[in-house]
């Protein structure tokens, strides 16, 4: 996609929710993004704030121009990971991961014992202080397989729906309603599934809202995402991950259409819960990496044991 189309889609979110913590320099190291096109974001009339020497911008549009740009960066090397999950649990193997939500303290030697506050419960989760106590450390373990579940047509149709629908990376503060998804074709991951989830109630299935995790080595990513029972077993949907996907040029779509059930990379940690999973210190949202270990349990095409 070049950049004038990001910026389409961009001008569609309002101004006044942006702020701006991403230096021009981390811009580049983080998503890829250098000086020039830096410039011509500028030029193009994209937000953002002089703090001294250099340009500062909005995460969620950097964000947003990295992966649509498809530029190299650490997201997108993560993101190439993604089908091998997919590949694996449709070949028959069963994945084993070993997750951690690791956040350091902000102001390491400051007075008393860090006070971190974790927005929304984690689910079957273990807690723990770091031997300096400067770092919260919570570990999950988890194993996932391929969908066996046969999907009803009208369920893969009305996943098919949604081709026009763009899935963007939002300010935080901004909340984001179903209307304006349906108003202007672009959304979170949150919005998006709760559209799909009101949708899905319509054709007469149960559906939930499911807040967790994408798993993959080296390190997972929050998401959002669908869940529809079918039969007895509640199955995870997500068409506009995987047509973002395809967009990326990370999935090929005539391989894995946006309906294909995500169930192998899908981990609901959070339960139903639609606020965001952040960690907080004295009040402050601080930055939360979630290292990854991945080890397949039974490879029927040998594609690899771990990772």
């Amino acid at each position: 996609m070049e950049l004038h189309e990001v910026m389409r889609l961009i001008s569609l979110i309002p101004d006044g929710y942006r702020s701006f913590e991403v230096s021009a320099h981390n811009v580049t190291r983080m998503f890829g993004i250098g000086p020039e096109l830096q410039k011509e974001m500028l030029a193009q009339g994209l937000p953002a704030k002089r703090i001294g020497e250099q340009w500062h911008f909005a995460w969620s549009d950097a964000y947003n121009i990295s992966r649509y740009m498809m530029l190299p960066s650490p997201f997108r090397r993560g993101m190439l990971a993604w089908p091998k999950i997919l590949e694996r649990a449709r070949a028959g193997a069963t994945l084993d991961f070993d997750i951690q939500f690791r956040v350091d303290c902000p102001e390491p030697c400051h007075d008393g014992k860090c006070d971190f506050q974790i927005s929304t419960p984690i689910l079957d989760a273990s807690f723990r202080m770091d031997e300096n106590e400067d770092r919260l450390i919570c570990g999950i373990e988890a194993t996932s397989s391929a969908n066996e579940e046969a999907i009803p047509d009208d369920v893969q149709s009305l996943l098919a729906k949604y081709d026009h629908i763009f899935l963007m990376s939002l300010p935080h503060l901004l909340t984001w309603p179903v209307e304006m998804v349906l108003e202007t074709s672009i959304g979170d991951c949150i919005s998006l599934a709760q559209l799909l989830e009101a949708e899905g109630r319509r054709l007469g299935y149960e559906t939930r809202h499911a807040n967790g995790i994408i798993m993959t080595a080296p390190f997972s990513t929050r998401h959002h995402w669908t869940e529809f029972k079918i039969g007895s077993t509640w199955v995870p949907f997500d068409p506009f991950l995987f047509k973002a996907l395809h967009r990326w040029q990370v999935l090929e779509s005539d391989e894995w259409s946006v309906g294909y059930p995500a169930t192998a990379m899908l981990r609901p940690i959070c339960g139903s819960s639609t606020r965001p999973l952040e960690v907080t210190h004295q009040g402050t949202v601080v930055p939360m990496t979630l290292p990854t270990r991945m080890k397949v349990l039974n490879d029927p095409r040998r594609l690899g044991s771990c990772e």
